[in-house]
């Protein structure tokens, strides 16, 4: 006869992973994108890595201005200057103190063509 103690291991939960493999490389990759950008502010890097993570699936993306500001950067409009200078289409409502309204923003080189495949399978 078997005695089991009150404190007999639990078996382990089962892990479960917010991406699958692929869309983890993916990340990945949108990650080091954003990392190897020509970027000297932390702000404009945390800015780049936020927009980035928002167009990651088509080159475009929507935030809000309430989101940049709870990014609480020392200065949004250098950072965002930046990034317009690489290219990238953030419109002044993305700045604007006390708007709400979702902002399209545009990341080029995350934009798909009609005949190329996406460079980050995120689907």
């Amino acid at each position: 006869m078997t005695i089991m103690s009150k404190h007999a291991a639990l078996p382990a939960p089962v892990a479960s992973f917010l991406l699958t493999i692929p869309q983890g490389h993916a990340a990945r990759r949108l990650l080091s994108y954003a990392a190897a950008l020509p970027l000297s502010s932390p702000d404009a890097q945390l800015l780049a890595v936020v927009i980035a993570i928002r167009a990651a699936r088509g080159g475009t993306g929507r935030i809000t201005a309430a989101a940049v500001r709870a990014l609480r950067l020392d200065d949004a409009d250098p950072a965002a200057a930046v990034l317009r200078a690489l290219g990238w289409q953030l419109p002044d409502l993305l700045l604007d103190p006390s708007g709400d309204t979702p902002a399209l923003v545009t990341v080029p080189a995350l934009a798909v063509g009609p005949d190329e495949g996406h460079p980050l399978p995120l689907g």
